[in-house]
């Protein structure tokens, strides 16, 4: 398989056929105890941990506001 050069591959269509994927599906990779990559097909209700996680620090100010915060500029 070669990689592009924005980092993208083909999966081969036995593949998507095992896991049942379909155009617009979302996967997942993951990295098993002996090191290699497993892909597995994403529920569809799952989220990105690191939008998941981004999702918990919402501030309730202007970036401007935030910026003065961290400058320490009261």
């Amino acid at each position: 398989m070669k990689i592009t050069s924005q980092g993208q591959v083909t999966i081969p269509a036995s593949i998507r056929k095992s896991l049942g994927l379909l155009p617009g599906d979302r996967v997942l990779f993951i990295k098993n105890d002996k090191g290699e990559i497993v892909i597995r097909k994403a529920q569809e209700d799952a989220r990105d941990p690191v939008e998941e996680a981004a999702s918990q620090f919402k501030l309730n100010m202007s970036a401007d506001e935030l910026m003065k915060l961290l400058r320490d500029d009261h």
